[in-house]
């Protein structure tokens, strides 16, 4: 049996290319050669911009990927190629990759290479500038400008072995801190001022203390200030043996202030008793025990005691008592030292105008007409039903602070009204309020002209809206928008 077989497939079959992946890096060439191949060979690449080949020398041009192919005797060798920008980081690597005469380098390419390559160079300088900046600033002296027998105050603390006491709180008693960080760490301000000269007359001193911080002196009597302020504060949380002690640490001529809070044992509400003058208080006060949290056992605290005043006064402000307020609330503390007990005693006292008159029963005030005024002018008409509707305040009612805070929130959202006034006037010899309420409008009427530039996938175009706006229509606060909008945009590639 004969077989007989085409001679170029047994040569085919035997040919295969040098590379078949290779990566480049711009302006890079290399040689692909067909092994085993005698004929001629004709060499292309898929993408001339990203690399190009002649007699197998393939030449790197531009970022990207493209595949060299090689055709001998209808066959069709392929090589992938990939092309990154060039590592070297120096401007001047650059110019080995120009383009011989002839060549068919993408001459795009310079021009967003060289960018490049300068903007790295512009950045390297820019962050080596900046680190040297802040390590001459850093490593300025802050107390140049302090005195002899002064100190600089670098750090305030406040410290406590009592896990009760809120640390971040009483912070913010320290009348006295350090000069400012940049990063919570550097203390960038302060070295601006101490690389400034003495001579303020020369602008370049002038400017580094414009610029920076002036170094904060450690002033003893607001320390003392501070200790007092921190100690009010501790012992207002019940703790009323407590003391703080300022702890210094000199080192030249810097110092560090740390507040040692020591609270010892906290005093216990071993009694209460209630004084309320007036009977009526009492017996709505009595209903509610919310109103009265105070309890036997407790830790005494003075903040406690200002939230329950709070609270009562607010009370009575939203059930009909226009006059009161909290000083008419008071308490007695007796304090036990020896075992560490208090008896409190809440006080609430009768009523009393001014000093010329005689106590009496608070009174209890009621609404006797609303008046609403500015909202019925020849300019301005907004529908009565709207401002009842959305007036929380209403004839017959018994004074309310809430209600009066309600009908400004709900006055403050109707698009006719700029802003509102409310207040009451007391009728002689009666417990009536005659309520007034005044608005102010809006603009009722508005344009609006907004021009703006467009870009729809590089095509360039300007458009304009003409917004027409109208806050009280039909007299009730509605609000009408009406909106028109033109645009012209030239779109390429119609032709």
């Amino acid at each position: 049996i004969l077989a007989q077989f085409p001679i170029h497939n047994v040569q085919a079959a035997s040919v295969s290319l040098s590379k078949t992946k290779k990566t480049l890096y711009s302006g890079e060439k290399f040689e692909l050669t067909l092994k085993k191949a005698t004929g001629t060979i004709k060499w292309k690449s898929s993408n001339k911009k990203v690399a190009t080949v002649k007699d197998g020398i393939v030449t790197a041009l531009s970022p990207g990927k493209t595949t060299i192919s090689a055709v001998y005797k209808k066959a069709t060798y392929k090589c992938k190629v990939t092309v990154k920008i060039a590592k070297s980081s120096r401007l001047c690597d650059f110019f080995l990759f120009l383009p011989k005469k002839n060549s068919n380098f993408a001459y795009p390419y310079i021009v967003y290479y060289m960018a490049r390559r300068l903007h790295n160079i512009i950045s390297h300088i820019f962050q080596t500038l900046m680190v040297f900046v802040l390590l001459v600033l850093v490593g300025c002296d802050g107390t140049r400008y302090v005195a002899d027998g002064d100190y600089l105050l670098t750090s305030t603390h406040v410290t406590c072995g009592n896990p009760r006491i809120n640390l971040a709180t009483m912070d913010t008693y320290i009348r006295q801190r350090p000069n400012s960080k940049w990063l919570s760490t550097l203390k960038v301000p302060l070295g601006f001022y101490s690389m400034s000269g003495a001579d303020t007359t020369k602008w370049i001193n002038r400017t580094l203390r414009n610029w920076g911080q002036a170094p904060v002196v450690y002033d003893s009597l607001l320390t003392a200030r501070t200790v007092e302020d921190i100690t009010a504060a501790v012992r207002n949380e019940g703790y009323l043996n407590a003391t703080v002690t300022p702890q210094l640490t000199k080192k030249g001529k810097r110092i560090k202030v740390n507040y040692d809070i020591v609270t010892g044992s906290p005093y216990v509400v071993r009694k209460i008793k209630y004084d309320i003058k007036d009977p009526i208080i009492g017996d709505m006060l009595a209903k509610d025990e919310q109103l009265l949290d105070m309890h036997t056992g407790q830790i005494f605290s003075v903040n406690q005691l200002g939230r329950n005043r709070n609270r009562i006064t607010d009370y009575l402000n939203n059930h009909g008592y226009y006059q009161f307020n909290k000083e008419f609330i008071t308490f007695d503390v007796d304090s036990s030292q020896m075992n560490r007990t208090v008896d409190v005693t809440m006080n609430i006292d009768l009523y009393r105008r001014n000093s010329y008159q005689d106590f009496s029963l608070h009174p209890l005030y009621s609404v006797r007409n609303v008046y609403f005024e500015g909202a019925n002018t020849p300019d301005f008409t907004l529908r009565r039903s709207v401002l009842e509707q959305n007036s929380f305040i209403a004839s017959g009612k018994p004074y309310s602070a809430a209600d009066l805070q309600r009908t400004y929130t709900r006055f403050s959202r109707l698009q006719a009204i700029r802003y509102t006034n409310i207040h009451f006037d007391e009728n002689p010899d009666s417990m009536y309020l005659d309520c007034h309420i005044q608005v102010s409008p809006q603009k009722t009427n508005s344009i609006q002209f907004q021009p703006e530039g467009t870009n729809t996938a590089g095509d360039l175009g300007a458009a304009v809206s003409l917004i027409y706006q109208n806050r009280n229509i039909f007299h009730g606060s509605e609000l009408l928008n009406v909106t028109a909008r033109g645009a012209y945009e030239a779109i390429r590639g119609l032709e």
